[in-house]
């Protein structure tokens, strides 16, 4: 959850902690910045995989790493979903919450400094995924072009 981290805001590791560490949200009152907890590959109902919600609507979409090594992405999710896809809940991340048309952050940790104002967690987040998605870039063109040079 570094998006989270790059706010200033904790939140636990795994998707059992950070439904318990959430204010849990009823369907169809999820916001942009709540996370959507489902089965996953767990047996029991415990939440097994979470997911952020970017836009919730129809179609509801999320970003998720769908399992460790795959590139964080964008998809949809379903209230009605069935087995892994079994929907848990939703959850509000303590010093996240909704407002007219977006999540807010009451106050946002930049290097040393503090603003105090509000600030729109939506643009915040978009932000740290151009960066995320940015640095995938590079990663790639790197690895790209060591394997050219080891094969010159």
């Amino acid at each position: 959850m570094e998006v989270f981290a790059a706010l200033g805001i904790t939140v636990p590791r795994t998707s059992e902690e950070q439904w318990a560490y959430c204010k849990h949200i009823p369907a169809g009152q999820e916001q942009t910045g709540d996370l959507c907890f489902i089965v996953g590959a767990e047996i029991d109902p415990s939440p097994g995989h979470v997911m952020i919600v970017v836009n919730p609507g129809n179609p509801d979409k999320i970003i998720q790493a769908p399992y460790t090594g795959t590139v964080v992405s964008y998809g949809t999710y379903s209230r009605t979903g069935t087995g892994d896809n079994q929907l848990i809940g939703y959850g509000r991340v303590p010093g996240v919450s909704p407002s007219s048309s977006a999540s807010t952050v009451s106050s946002v940790t930049t290097g040393s400094n503090t603003a105090s104002q509000p600030s729109t967690f939506a643009a915040v987040f978009a932000s740290a995924w151009v960066l995320f998605l940015a640095l995938i870039g590079v990663v790639l063109f790197i690895v790209i072009f060591a394997a050219k040079a080891a094969r010159a």
